[in-house]
């Protein structure tokens, strides 16, 4: 069995220390901040989008 990624490992401890702040009292107002940074961050435009949307046909009729 191989070992897990350093990616899987992180998303791991990120989504645990979200558990572990959710349950503080004082730290529980943190919790969709740091969710709403995370859904923005993973958020990226395709590399080629441009270059998708230059050579897709155009879809008007006519």
């Amino acid at each position: 069995m191989a070992p897990p990624s350093a990616g899987a490992l992180l998303t791991l401890a990120g989504a645990r220390a979200l558990v572990v702040a959710a349950s503080s009292p004082s730290l529980a107002w943190l919790v969709p901040l740091g969710v709403a940074g995370l859904l923005l961050g993973m958020h990226r435009p395709r590399p080629d989008l441009t270059f998708l949307q230059l050579a897709a046909p155009s879809s008007g009729t006519g």
